[in-house]
C-alpha cells in the first residue's frame, strides 16, 4: 500500500513537471519566437547521420514494429533483420531498448504550430493568466516540493525550481493580445446576397 502511494505521488510529480514544461514551451512560442527559431536551427546543426543498427545486444519482440519516440531519438529499421532500433540524432548512439523520456524533452509538443495558432495560444493564456498564477502554478509547486526526489540537502531539484521561476516570469509578462477582425470581401458578400434570391 505504501509503495503504491509513493509511486502515485511520483507519477503525479512527473505529470506536473511535464505540464509546466509544455506551458512554458507554448508561452515562448509567441513571447520569444526568434529564440525558439534559433534553438531549432542549433538542433538541426547538431544532427548526425544514422549510425545503423546496434553492434551490441539483441532485439526482442518489442523491436518487431516501429514505435513512436521522443526527440532527439528516432526509430529506424535494420534492413538485414527487419527489426526496429533507436538511435540518437546528436550522439549517434544506437540501441535496441526504447529510451526513457526525460521531463523537458519537448515530446508531444508541437514545435511548428499552424499559422494563426500562436494568436489562439496568446488569447488562451491571457484569459487563464490569473488562474495559472494564483492557483495552478502554486499547486504544481507545492506538489513537486513535497513529493519530488530531494537532493542531498533535502531541497527541491534545481531544475524544477528554475522551470517554476521561468513559467511565473513568462506569465507575468503577458499582455492582452490584439485580435484583428477579418474584413469580408465585398464581392463575396454581394454574391452571397444574390444566392439568397
Amino acid at each position: 500500500w505504501w509503495q503504491s502511494m509513493q509511486y502515485n505521488s511520483w507519477l503525479m510529480t512527473v505529470v506536473a513537471k511535464h505540464a509546466m514544461y509544455d506551458h512554458l514551451h507554448w508561452l515562448r512560442l509567441f513571447l520569444d519566437p526568434k529564440a525558439m527559431e534559433e534553438e531549432e536551427k542549433k538542433k538541426e546543426a547538431r544532427r548526425q547521420p544514422n549510425p545503423g543498427p546496434p553492434k551490441f545486444g539483441k532485439p526482442t519482440f518489442t523491436n518487431n514494429k516501429k514505435q513512436p519516440i521522443h526527440e532527439p531519438w528516432e526509430c529506424s529499421q535494420d534492413p538485414a533483420t527487419k527489426k526496429w532500433y533507436f538511435w540518437h540524432t546528436e550522439t549517434k548512439t544506437a540501441q535496441w531498448g526504447k529510451p526513457y523520456k526525460p521531463v523537458g524533452s519537448g515530446a508531444g509538443v508541437a514545435r511548428s504550430p499552424l499559422e494563426g495558432f500562436t494568436e489562439i495560444l496568446a488569447t488562451h493564456f491571457w484569459l487563464k493568466k490569473e488562474y495559472l498564477l494564483r492557483k495552478q502554478l502554486p499547486a504544481w509547486e507545492a506538489h513537486i516540493g513535497q513529493h519530488a526526489p530531494k537532493n542531498a540537502y533535502g531541497s527541491m531539484n534545481k531544475g524544477s525550481k528554475d522551470d517554476i521561476k521561468k513559467l511565473r516570469e513568462a506569465l507575468e509578462k503577458l499582455t492582452e493580445p490584439e485580435i484583428e477582425a477579418e474584413e469580408e470581401d465585398e464581392d463575396e458578400e454581394e454574391e452571397s446576397d444574390q444566392d439568397d434570391f
